[in-house]
């Protein structure tokens, strides 16, 4: 950002010109400036390509609209600016610059040409002044392409530092810069490019963040499971003793409880079994199931059999399998008692006597 002498019409053919205006929808006015490229050129501003956005300096004084008629005093970039406001209005009336010829832009220097220029200008009595000078301090950019102005407020007591947002955006914004048309477009689809790139290198930044942590989350996962898994490992004969000491002492209580009694459950059953049917072996795991293997004449037979046992008071359940192959028949049954069977009661075998004749 830089100052010059502004004029509204100038000898210069316009493309060897660096022009812009300023516009409002709340104004009926518009203010209009150019100035050669080669007065920038021995300003040492022979590449304005390389500035975000080339204004003249003066329009830093817009902004707040006055309510009265205001001239208000900016110095940026070695230049000083009176700039005319009529109430009401956001555009300026007129703006006079001179330029500040010295070694050190102090403050005792600043306000001394500001002075000087307002005699130059010699305002009425219709125009009332700003206090203070506003110094250029820098800018900083938005998201949105918007500029923020940093000023200090020279006079009236010690500086006070100021921002203002630049009430320029978007058409208007390229409007007030001096570069032509032509540039504006160009350089307003780079930015848009530039801006798009940095949004997908945003979204791939957060993508590849998310992808890392949740393959830091499957890595310390699978570091607590294999911890896991190894002291499930390492405590399982422990279990197992535990499960079988258990299955123990269950198994103790059904005896001391229930009185296991095998030998009964076998008695009952084996008082119906036919002659063609007949055991291998007999298990009994619990008070009241009895498993059974053996074989048989046929299947009729084990099914026969297996029909009379459920007829039984005392059976709850018969659960049969029987089986043929190469003409034998095999069989495994569970029976399952509603209540356990007494021990069988084996009889003393008395001695009787016989009155038989005497030989």
């Amino acid at each position: 950002m830089w100052n010059c002498r502004w004029k509204a019409f100038s000898p210069f053919p316009l493309e060897q010109l660096a022009w812009g205006y300023l516009g409002d929808s709340r104004s009926r006015r518009v203010l209009a400036y150019a100035t050669p490229w080669s007065r920038l050129t021995r300003q040492k501003i022979d590449k304005p390509e390389n500035f975000f956005h080339a204004f003249p300096g003066f329009i830093t004084a817009i902004g707040d609209t006055p309510t009265a008629n205001t001239i208000r005093c900016v110095f940026q970039n070695g230049a000083i600016s009176a700039v005319f406001f009529d109430a009401g209005d956001p555009i300026p009336r007129k703006v006079i610059s001179r330029e500040v010829r010295s070694e050190e832009w102090d403050d005792e220097t600043l306000l001394k040409a500001r002075h000087n220029l307002l005699q130059e200008c010699n305002p009425n009595a219709e125009y009332s002044l700003a206090p203070g000078l506003i110094a250029g301090d820098g800018y900083s950019i938005g998201h949105d392409d918007r500029m923020k102005m940093r000023h200090r407020i020279i006079g009236d007591g010690a500086p006070t530092s100021v921002q203002q947002w630049l009430p320029l955006r978007g058409k208007a914004l390229w409007a007030a810069d001096i570069r032509s048309p032509a540039f504006a477009i160009k350089e307003g689809k780079s930015r848009k490019q530039s801006k798009q790139l940095w949004v997908a290198l945003q979204a791939a930044g957060v993508f590849a963040a998310i992808l890392v942590l949740m393959q830091l989350s499957v890595w310390t996962l699978g570091i607590v499971n294999s911890f896991r898994y190894n002291k499930i490992a390492q405590q399982n004969p422990a279990v197992m003793l535990v499960a079988n000491k258990q299955t123990l002492a269950n198994r103790l209580i059904q005896t001391s409880e229930e009185e296991l009694r095998p030998f009964g459950m076998l008695n009952t059953i084996n008082a119906p079994r036919p002659d063609s049917v007949f055991f291998r072996s007999a298990v009994s795991r619990a008070f009241n199931i009895l498993e059974l293997e053996g074989e048989a004449g046929d299947v009729n037979a084990v099914n026969r059999y297996a029909d009379t046992l459920l007829a039984l008071p005392i059976v709850r359940a018969v659960e049969n399998t029987p089986r043929t192959q190469r003409g034998q028949t095999t069989f495994q049954m569970i029976v399952h008692f509603n209540e356990v069977p007494p021990s069988p009661v084996i009889a003393a075998t008395e001695s009787t006597e016989t009155n038989e004749p005497a030989e």
